[in-house]
């Protein structure tokens, strides 16, 4: 499940990235983070999306944020169990952190699938920072 909550977590500054927002009616994915394999404890983790300020998305249209996971780096999709968080414009939308819960059955990396809905407006110049934190 998909929450915005203020927190106190860890971060690791070798498992951080930024990717831009995309553009009205386009979806982008982060860099992967490694998570690690099979080992224990996974399920502690969260992938931390920071979303600042954002004053163009449009009233109405919607930002859907997932979680994706790969085995390889190189090949996304959808984790399982699927976790996403949408955020409805009006006239943009105000600063917040969003957290997705890892499973244990989470794959080697996870990435955040950022998609905007058609006419939802050029948000490319917002950037989001995507953490895994425990």
């Amino acid at each position: 499940m998909a929450t915005t909550f203020n927190s106190r977590n860890l971060i690791d500054a070798q498992a951080q990235v930024t990717r831009t927002l995309p553009a009205a009616a386009a979806s982008n994915t982060s860099t992967g983070i490694y998570i690690g394999g099979d080992g224990p404890h996974k399920e502690r983790l969260k992938l931390k999306v920071e979303l600042p300020t954002n004053s163009v998305l449009v009233a109405t249209k919607t930002l859907t944020i997932a979680l994706w996971d790969s085995a390889d780096n190189s090949s996304f999709a959808a984790a399982s169990p699927a976790q996403s968080f949408v955020i409805t414009g009006a006239t943009g939308f105000a600063a917040q952190d969003i957290y997705f819960e890892i499973a244990q059955t989470t794959r080697d990396y996870v990435a955040a699938r950022f998609t905007v809905e058609s006419g939802g407006g050029d948000n490319t110049a917002t950037t989001a920072t995507i953490s895994v934190v425990s």
